[in-house]
């Protein structure tokens, strides 16, 4: 038998499939989606695979296949559409099928091989300079030498001076990889009850190892202990461990960590939908049934229940026992739409995000795999859970940039959705008040069925929305970063004690210059984009072209001086309010503020609780929230947005205002 194994290495050059022959004793173990250890190169170094096919024969010479050295998992840790998609992946991004498998992963368990040499012969007979010089590198203290060190000190040279040395006999190289499993396994220590007391008496008398008496105490009234809690709480070495277990007092018991479960059971009850939302709802449950499933946008305006409708529609998808994606821009971001979910759906559902730490999210990958839960919900990695009978992703806001992977490998998740539901026959459901113009497109050509909520679904006004020329504003002698009416509006919120948002879109910043007093920005005469600032040179440079420009020192439209690069932060408009209203709680919700893990959720529950009575932020405030208090909303420097240099500044202009807004 034979597999087609991809390397877990990422350059391009060698992402391409590997035949490799299963030994006899790994026939019955080795399955489609495991991981492998396997000789590659000329120098057959240990590395990691993955196995995406087995077929009894191979197109190659036989003498010239390679074997499997050993299986890594118990169980397959990608499963057929996952590897599908991975391939599928590569062909539509230039990425590697490796570097998609990876992403895939739960983190943690990628092998590392390292490389080590020792010398094993004193014959130092013939040997050139940096042969001698290596020989010299190896020390008493130093038995094994870990290749990286070796190659600090000899750079290009290093592997032929290394096989030059093997060749002659006199060191050799020892190969040692890490494996770590995504099934997270507990040790236990627990006392040897069948040995004589008259030998567990002797320790406890021997002053010479106080901390083995304690041991043994200790495991005497608690039958067992966690090893971590052993060496951590109680302060007992890997010594004293290793002793009383190779005496046989004491042993080693490992047991697979089973997290308890997080949330409440089902709690909360179903709205009743008004006429938009049940006829939204009752045509997702007829392409649910459908053979060919079209994606469904549904356009919806800010507070028009589509959280509901996607509640109800998961229901159906469970009761046909099929499992359920959510993917959401950034789950710190929504917290309250999360916590609907986990009050309908209890501890049937679990998150995947970038804030979980390494063991919770290995906990997540193992309960989707085993089919301990039917929905997931997270950012964007959430697209590559594991569920064998995938029935419906849904993407909540999915005009949303975060969608767009900027790291390796480089994937637009909204596209990848689609596909990964054509490979299932899945349903796709995209969800935004203010949808990507290339979805809505899609939904006007008919490549995607388009459903629209236009109400409220608690019959709630949309808000007025007042628009204020902060050049007017400096004409009249303002200087201040807030309008006269912004001020007004928080000075009369703060009296009657009901809160404020202020918002910034301090993330799509990069300086550019502008004139306060006509509004006019300098754009490029070759690529109508704005310029950009560079304050090391004092340059304006084009980000497109590459032209560069000096900065002028009066307005080229109106003559005006007030002409500068626009420099308002989070930090700023913190420090103006403290001088104008220094008796209002102010809470700040920026990346300074939230690199902690949790800080955002209590910044949120602080505000939503009435712990402050403003809250300034950047697109992290306008995301999935509803605090009811809240009367005025300011969008400090509106059309920020509309000067970065991307084409689609307008549409993420408009879409930041109105998500705000509502």
């Amino acid at each position: 038998m034979f597999a087609e194994i991809i390397l877990s290495i990422k350059h391009s050059d060698i992402d391409k499939i590997f035949d490799y022959h299963i030994p006899k004793h790994l026939e019955k173990i080795i399955s489609c989606g495991m991981r492998v250890v396997v000789p590659f190169g000329h120098a057959n170094i240990k590395t990691e695979g993955y196995v995406i096919s087995i077929k009894e024969n191979t197109d190659y010479e036989s003498g010239k296949i390679k074997e499997i050295i050993e299986c890594l998992d118990e169980v397959p840790i990608f499963n057929d559409d996952i590897i599908k998609l991975s391939i599928w992946m590569k062909e539509k991004y230039f990425t590697t099928i490796s570097s998609c498998l990876q992403t895939a992963m739960p983190p943690g368990i990628k092998v590392k091989t390292f490389r080590y040499y020792r010398i094993i012969s004193n014959k130092y007979e013939n040997l050139n300079e940096n042969e001698n010089k290596l020989i010299s590198f190896f020390s008493d203290e130093k038995k094994q030498i870990e290749y990286s060190e070796i190659k600090k000190v000899f750079k290009t040279k290093t592997n032929d001076i290394l096989n030059s040395l093997i060749k002659k006999g006199i060191i050799e190289k020892i190969e040692k990889t890490n494996k770590s499993s995504y099934i997270n396994k507990i040790k236990y220590i627990l006392l040897n009850n069948d040995i004589e007391k008259n030998i567990l008496t002797k320790i406890k008398e021997d002053k010479r190892s106080p901390k083995k008496a304690f041991l043994i105490d200790l495991l005497s009234e608690n039958k067992k202990l966690k090893l971590e809690t052993i060496k951590k709480d109680y302060k007992i070495s890997d010594s004293t461990i290793k002793t009383l277990l190779s005496q046989n007092i004491i042993y080693l018991e490992e047991k697979v960590e089973k997290q308890e479960d997080l949330y409440e059971e089902i709690s909360e009850e179903k709205l009743i939908l008004n006429t938009e939302q049940k006829n939204t709802f009752d045509f997702l449950c007829k392409v649910l049934k459908n053979e060919n499933k079209k994606p469904v946008l549904i356009h919806g305006i800010t507070g028009s229940g589509k959280t509901e409708i996607y509640l109800q529609i998961i229901e159906e998808v469970i009761k046909l026992k099929k499992e359920a994606i959510i993917l959401v821009p950034e789950i710190s971001l929504t917290p309250m739409m999360v916590d609907r979910f986990q009050k309908r759906f209890g501890n049937k559902i679990a998150l995947c995000h970038s804030k979980l730490n390494e063991k919770e999210r290995k906990e997540t990958f193992k309960k989707a795999q085993n089919g301990e839960v039917s929905v997931v919900i997270g950012a964007r990695s959430a697209i590559f859970t594991p569920f064998k009978n995938l029935g419906i992703i849904i993407v909540d806001e999915e005009h949303d940039s975060s969608y767009k992977s900027h790291t390796n490998p480089k994937y637009n998740t909204v596209e990848t959705a689609e596909k990964r539901c054509s490979l299932n026959d899945a349903l796709l459901v995209l969800g935004s008040a203010t949808p990507s113009l290339e979805s809505y497109q899609k939904a006007v050509n008919g490549e995607y069925f388009l459903k629209t909520l236009n109400k409220r679904a608690k019959e709630n006004e949309l808000p007025q929305v007042q628009i204020v020329d902060m050049r007017k504003e400096l004409q009249n002698g303002n200087k201040s970063i807030f309008s006269n009416d912004l001020y007004n509006a928080i000075k009369t919120a703060l009296n009657n004690k009901e809160q404020i948002i202020l918002f910034i879109n301090r993330r799509a910043f990069s300086s550019f210059i502008s004139c306060r007093s006509c509004g006019y920005v300098l754009t490029c005469e070759n690529c109508n984009v704005s310029y950009k600032y560079h304050k090391y040179d004092n340059k304006l440079k084009c980000h497109y072209c590459g032209k560069e420009i000096d900065v002028p020192e009066i307005c080229p439209s109106c003559g005006s001086k007030y002409i500068k690069y626009f420099g308002t932060g989070t930090q700023k408009i913190e420090e103006e309010i403290n001088k104008l209203f220094p008796n209002a709680k102010v809470l700040r919700m920026d990346r300074d503020t939230t690199s902690k893990k949790n800080a955002m959720l209590k910044i949120l529950k602080d505000f939503q609780g009435n712990k402050a009575d403003i809250l300034i932020g950047t697109q992290m405030v306008t995301k999935g929230h509803d605090f009811k208090n809240v009367t005025v909303v300011g969008i400090i420097a509106a059309d920020l947005s509309l000067n970065t240099g991307d084409y689609k500044g307008t549409e993420n202009t408009f879409q930041l205002i109105t998500q705000a807004a509502g």
